[in-house]
């Protein structure tokens, strides 16, 4: 399904040689539970993340980079404040996820939840696959890279 099918405000989509940007509008306000469109942003996002790896040739990223992208994404829309959101992905000498909204964001998740928790997990499981994870954007992102080769280790 197309993305502008989806939602009244698709994504805008800007695409290079071995990076792109993606940015949109959330639909729902802060402090709610997530509107139609943008629950379903962290599956689009994955569907672009995962065509996109596979076409640079990055096949052995896929797992890792959909699971990243889809728990930033969800945090960004779950927890941010702003009224859009960006997701830039680039390959340099690492394979670079940017979610960046315009809300200061927290970056907290460096032990799992406790108990039978139904949520908080998202920030840990992105540590567990990427070897670097932080604040970016003037504390308006988080940013995440995975290794592009075996021999770095995720922290």
């Amino acid at each position: 399904m197309p993305l502008s099918t989806v939602s009244p405000c698709p994504p805008r989509f800007i695409a290079s040689r071995r990076s792109f940007e993606c940015s949109f509008s959330r639909t729902t306000l802060p402090g709610r539970a997530l509107s139609v469109d943008d629950a379903r942003r962290p599956a689009q996002i994955r569907r672009i993340v995962r065509a996109s790896l596979r076409g640079w040739g990055l096949d052995e990223l896929v797992d890792a980079a959909e699971l990243a992208v889809t728990e930033l994404v969800t945090n960004a829309l779950t927890h941010g404040r702003g009224p859009s959101l960006m997701v830039r992905v680039e390959v340099g000498s690492r394979l670079v996820i940017e979610v960046i909204g315009s809300g200061p964001v927290a970056l907290e998740g460096d032990s799992p939840p406790g108990g039978l928790a139904e949520s908080g997990r998202g920030v840990f499981l992105v540590r567990a696959v990427a070897v670097d994870v932080r604040l970016s954007a003037g504390g308006r992102g988080v940013r995440c890279e995975l290794a592009l080769d075996e021999t770095e280790d995720a922290q």
